[in-house]
């Protein structure tokens, strides 16, 4: 793509009108009379006199973020992705190439909530280094850590001994550093006040001392060290304003007080601060913090803003067969287009760019198509004939989602569902609209019709949290419930001949951990004097069949359905089906298709046994005489019949004419709009927080006219939804553009300059049995040990003046030829082949965890075990079930860890595995006396916490303290207690997370959520003491259990009792029997 680097006045027939200066300008700096922002992911840069800007970078697939001007003004430092992954870089302030500066492989491109990895906070006085924040730390991958990068790309890049940290700037003379331990700039939560809530501290490098500045419940972020005052964000007012901290006189006063939009990563420079504010630049002058608007200008062609031809290929929504089976009908990107199966051309049918279309599905008779589209604030049911494309709105003020959309076989009626939970029928005709049956708080889905039109099956959700099957008559009738609360039943369809009613139900109980009940298909008797479908055969001889004079027209018109619906729950047949789990049931008249496992299955009526139709099917819609199916397979969708015995993928849907022109600027509106009106359908809380959720889509819609790059969408839709004040409200990006990522090798330790050469100062742990924590330096029979000497790799000579990263670019997973001596010199060297591998995130964190284990059974004598659960997700599970498992039997005590604990599921069966107290125990000949269950264990517990100890962290430390299973020590958690799942996408494959529940306590009441869970015992992580090699929280923690050991002294495993006597009559005056009376 060609990039215009022309520097004029802005272009009006490409931008929006600048009469005020350009819009949606990030991350700026001002420093030496210059001005340096990102747009449309590319640095700019223009003087501070006229405001007139250039553009410094022009990559086309990657995105730049945060420049930093130099001290003199010559450079530029910048976070961007030219080498296939996000590096630092530098480019000269009057224009060139970039070089870069650090190797090191980056964490990969994170979620906007997780920011970027190797960001330039800011440069040394002398402009010899700039510092930078990367994400190497053991505690996961969005925390970060401090260096300072040669700027001449010399070397490689030197740690400071802050252990972690977020927004920072060195003090005039270097010496100090202004900063937040803790990093949350990124999320999506104003307002927020948990226990990540950010303050300023203040650093001493000469003396390891530290200093914290401010105090604030909420957000003081962002700290700027400029002469004798540090400046920051703090939202102590309800918005983020510029405050400043006096060094000399340690008072705090407000700058700024706009009140209307945040003030947004500010910095420091010469000039003053520069800060985005309401999608405008603005500048606090130096000396008289006199605060004004920075106006610039642009020439830009907005290459990210300019239409372009997207082909479908296999990004399609919903999806829909024609009766006949000879077209589909597709939504892609918005817009509904009928494909052929073979011959023909696809057509558009909807082509409206700023409207979003989705759940197609074709009439009955071919004539037309029903599908919710947008209208006004809301998604309206629509009908559109084919002939004519005439459009007609089937519904209005529905105030909900819609979701399934099912025409009735004769095609004079549709059924809809809501995420309201409401069942309802339009006629077409008249357009009158029938609400049958509401779920409460509950969900109904699954719909299908009878044959005859006259009956509904769906499932609904019971108080009891199981899901039912229900009917209901699809004019006037009352809904009836068909089965009990007693089972999780699903999947009903009827019979098409009105003979049985097909359903899943989960009744046949799996002994395991966690025991289970698992599926089979049954069938419910419609009639109560109907025949079972799998009664006992007998041949006999009859009459010759009659003749069927009734044609076509007797076999279209099915009779009236009679359900006899009084005992009908008992009228129950199970099939000859495994147990299993299945799904997608759908009523054939021979049988019915079901879905499991990705496959598609058939059992037949005749056989009483199952075929495989299809399989890698992932969901697929029937013709409306069930005979041909549209499915999707793998990317693709693709005919098919509803017979056993195809291959799959045999006729692709030929997609090439599924093309749509994009104009991105109006899809932007479009997702913008959705976004907004998804959260608000879809959030737990009807009232929105109380917040003015119409007012909020009319404070940001303006600065969408301003997007020149998806990931400024992702910005404004965070900055939206931010506003709820709320955790877990996310933004998933879309079509980002995207970087061929180069993946660079690493060595699992750590170098350190030693004269000219690099020794390896430290080598890191290892679990070798996972890929992920393999460290190619610990393998079986690599011969390299620390303190060593690595002088060439892969026969290129290694000095201080490279950087070793530099030589293992896209070397991940490959053999590497190291060239290793005790001393620095190639004489007597060995060589040594290794795999690289491709990240020590897992290495660091392995070597963190096996460090508190030595450090916990060093200060307790071996008497306390320790864990540590990185989140509640597989990996979280995973660490308590094999870290508790190993060692609960063999302590006294026991540390569980929840620090950096990242979320994931609810913690229930973690917090129930190390919570079980000894019921009993076992004796057996020859052995010790085992407790009952193999995981119980009597012994004090202790549980550390921190600010990270987020969602599933926040709930595992609660439920520690409600089950009363020992203290929490350290500093209160995040405060996320909502979920989310199930939250419908927007048309370009983004999409956001919306909290659809929320966490309350058993007295009825909201708790955790935007707070924590307070320590019992708070304890502050100093980093001097972290850095120093110590852990003060863990400390503390050894400290109180070994204190509660001394107290109470374990009870131990009892010795086994004397030999019972039972020669005689068991004497009831017995001690056990005694006290059991």
């Amino acid at each position: 793509m060609h990039r215009s680097l022309t520097v004029l006045v802005a272009l009006a027939a490409v931008a929006p009108a600048q009469d005020d200066g350009a819009r949606l300008l990030r991350f700026p700096h001002a420093h030496a009379g210059k001005l340096v922002f990102v747009k449309g992911g590319d640095v700019w840069i223009a003087s501070l006199a006229d405001g007139i800007a250039r553009r410094l970078t022009s990559f086309d697939d990657g995105f730049e973020v945060m420049p930093r001007l130099s001290p003199d003004g010559s450079l530029v430092a910048f976070s961007g992705e030219y080498s296939g992954s996000r590096q630092v870089w530098v480019v000269p302030s009057a224009g060139g190439a970039p070089k870069q500066l650090t190797w090191y492989p980056d964490v990969g491109r994170l979620p906007p909530r997780g920011g970027y990895d190797n960001l330039p906070y800011d440069w040394t006085a002398d402009g010899r280094f700039v510092m930078v924040a990367s994400n190497r730390t053991p505690y996961g991958d969005r925390i970060a850590r401090y260096f300072l990068v040669p700027a001449d790309g010399q070397g490689l890049e030197r740690p400071l001994r802050i252990p972690e940290g977020g927004p920072a700037t060195l003090s005039p003379d270097g010496t100090k550093l202004a900063y937040n331990p803790i990093g949350r700039e990124w999320r999506t939560w104003k307002r927020y006040t948990g226990g990540r809530a950010q303050d300023v501290y203040v650093y001493d490098l000469v003396r390891d001392q530290v200093e914290r500045i401010t105090d604030f419940a909420g957000t003081d972020n962002w700290p700027m060290w400029l002469d004798d005052r540090i400046y920051f964000t703090s939202d102590r007012t309800g918005t983020l304003e510029l405050w400043c901290y006096e060094t000399v006189s340690k008072r705090t006063r407000q700058v700024t007080n706009d009140g209307g939009f945040d003030v947004l990563f500010p910095s420091r420079g010469d000039a003053g601060i520069a800060f985005e504010r309401g999608g405008d630049l603005w500048l606090m002058e130096r000396g008289s913090e006199r605060v004004r608007k920075l106006v610039i200008r642009l020439a830009d062609d907005m290459p990210w803003t300019r239409p372009i031809w997207k082909d479908g290929a296999s990004a399609f929504g919903g999806f829909t067969p024609s009766p006949s089976g000879a077209r589909a009908i597709v939504e892609f990107r918005g817009d509904l287009f009928s494909v052929p199966k073979k011959d023909g051309e696809a057509i558009n049918l909807t082509n409206t760019p700023s409207r979003r279309e989705r759940d197609p599905a074709w009439s009955p008779d071919g004539k037309s198509v029903a599908f919710v589209a947008e209208d006004g604030a809301d998604y309206e049911l629509f009908l559109r004939g084919l002939e004519h494309g005439q459009e007609t709105r089937l519904t209005q003020d529905t105030g909900a989602w819609l979701m399934d959309v099912d025409w009735s076989p004769q095609g004079d009626r549709i059924a809809t569902t809501d995420n309201a939970g409401r069942l309802a029928v339009i006629e077409v005709a008249t357009r009158a609209r029938t609400v049958l049956d509401t779920a409460g708080e509950s969900t109904i889905r699954g719909v299908q019709w009878s044959a005859d039109g006259s009956w509904l099956c769906y499932v609904k959700t019971s108080r009891n949290g199981y899901d039912a099957v229900w009917l209901c008559k699809s004019t006037d009738g009352t809904p009836v419930q068909v089965t009990t609360d007693d089972w999780n039943d699903g999947s009903p369809s009827f019979d098409p001949k009105g003979r049985w009613l097909w359903f899943t139900s989960a009744r046949d109980y799996v002994h395991g951990e966690p025991p289970r009940l698992e599926q089979r298909v049954y069938a419910l008797i419609l009639k109560k004097d109907g025949k079972s479908p799998i009664e006992p055969r007998e041949d006999r001889e009859g009459p010759a069949p009659a003749k069927d004079d009734g044609g076509d027209a007797a076999a279209a018109a099915p009779k009236e359905l009679v359900i006899d619906l009084d005992g009908i729950a008992e009228r129950l047949v199970v099939l000859p089906l495994p147990q299993g789990g299945y799904g997608g049931l759908v009523g054939l008249d021979d049988g019915f298709l079901y879905g499991g496992g990705g496959n598609l299955a058939k059992w037949s009526l005749e056989s009483r046994e199952s075929s495989t139709v299809l399989d890698g099917v992932f969901g697929y819609a029937l013709t409306p005489d069930r005979s041909k199916l549209l499915y999707r397979h793998g990317g693709n969708l693709c005919f098919g019949t509803s017979s056993p015995g195809q291959r799959a993928g045999a006729n692709p849907l030929p997609t090439a004419g599924v093309r749509l022109r994009i104009d991105p600027r109006t899809e932007w509106t479009q997702m913008y709009g959705d976004a907004w009106r998804i959260m608000r359908d879809f959030f737990y809380d009807p009232r929105m927080h109380g917040v003015d959720w119409d007012a909020m889509r009319a404070k940001y819609q303006p600065l969408v006219a301003h997007v020149a790059h998806r990931s400024d969408l992702d910005f404004l839709i965070g900055e939206l939804i931010g506003e709820l004040n709320c955790g877990h409200t996310y933004v998933v990006s879309g079509e980002l553009p995207d970087v061929d990522r180069v993946a660079t090798g690493v060595l699992g330790c750590e170098f350190e300059a030693a004269g000219e050469r690099y020794r390896i100062a430290r080598i890191l742990g290892d679990a070798n049995w996972h890929e992920g924590t393999r460290n190619p330096l610990r393998e079986v029979g690599v011969d390299v040990k620390q303190g060593e000497y690595v002088l060439a790799i892969d026969g290129v000579d290694l000095t201080t003046h490279d950087n070793p990263y530099r030589l293992l670019e896209g070397k991940a997973g490959r053999r590497v030829e190291l060239l290793v001596n005790k001393e620095p010199r190639s004489f007597d060297a060995r060589r040594v082949t290794v795999r690289a591998a491709g990240s020590e995130v897992g290495l660091r964190y392995v070597t963190w965890v096996e460090r508190n284990r030595r450090i916990v059974d060093e200060l307790s004598g071996g008497r306390i075990g320790y864990l540590h659960a990185p989140n509640t997700a597989i990996e979280g599970h995973r660490a308590v079930f094999e870290g508790w498992s190993a060692q609960a039997r063999a302590k006294d005590a026991f540390i569980l860890d929840d620090r950096y604990n990242g979320g994931g599921f609810v913690p229930v069966d973690m917090i129930f595995r190390v919570g079980q107290p000894v019921l009993n125990w076992w004796a057996r000949r020859h052995r010790e006396l085992g407790p009952s269950s193999g995981n119980a264990f009597d012994g004090p517990r202790a549980m550390l916490i921190n600010g990270y100890s987020s969602s599933g962290g926040d709930a595992f430390p609660y439920y520690f303290r409600k089950l009363g299973l020992g203290k929490l020590i350290g500093q209160r958690t995040w405060g996320g207690l909502v979920g989310y799942s199930g939250t419908p996408g927007l048309v370009d494959g983004g999409g956001l997370a919306v909290p659809n529940f929320a966490f309350v306590n058993t007295d009825g009441e909201w708790d955790v959520e935007a707070y924590g869970v307070e320590p019992d015992l708070e304890v502050f992580d100093d980093p001097t003491q972290i850095q120093a090699g110590k852990e003060p929280m863990l400390e503390a923690a050894v400290r109180v259990l070994m204190e509660d050991l001394e107290r109470n002294p374990p009870k131990g495993r009892p010795r086994v009792p004397t030999s019972p006597d039972r020669r005689g009559l068991v004497d009831p005056d017995d001690a056990p029997f005694r006290r059991k009376r």
